[in-house]
């Protein structure tokens, strides 16, 4: 069995996004390329949670005694992948496309920056909406309460016959 013991900063080659595996080059080893090293996951079972990684990204590595094979632990952030991480409370992924998951678990506040969002299922929402923008509806609107017009009630609001 082999003993994994050696641990090195690597830039990631080649990512088969199928396999979760890569390529890893050493420039500490001789610019060495281990081929097809096993890249640690968050949660594979049943929480999936899959993260790929950059073609250049550093990455710290377990090798074994021989240097011939070993897992990706992780990539490892440099001082400009810090600039946004001015808050000890938030869980936040950001995209290269200026996209943007944030969460601030002592404000409660999701925010979600993309161009377009799509939701699959029902959404159910307990609480206000505030929309700034135009609002197009395909099928039916059904309200329980009061329907506001340029603050008139709509609701009594009849065409002639």
């Amino acid at each position: 069995m082999l003993n994994y013991s050696v641990m090195h900063l690597g830039i990631v080659k080649s990512f088969n996004v199928k396999e979760l595996r890569a390529d890893i080059c050493f420039y500490d080893l001789d610019d060495m390329v281990i081929a097809d090293m096993a890249v640690l996951q968050r949660n594979t079972q049943g929480i999936k949670d899959f993260s790929c990684l950059e073609v250049g990204e550093q990455v710290l590595c377990l090798l074994d005694e021989e240097m011939q094979d070993g897992y990706v632990l992780g990539s490892i952030a440099g001082n400009e992948d810090l600039s946004n991480l001015n808050q000890d409370d938030t869980r936040f992924v950001l995209f290269p496309d200026g996209g943007l998951i944030k969460y601030d678990y002592n404000s409660h506040t999701l925010q979600i920056l993309s161009n377009n969002i799509n939701v699959t299922g029902n959404v159910v929402v307990s609480g206000n909406i505030t929309l700034k923008g135009d609002l197009e509806v395909v099928g039916s609107v059904t309200a329980s309460g009061d329907i506001l017009a340029g603050g008139n009630n709509s609701n009594h609001h009849r065409h002639g016959d």
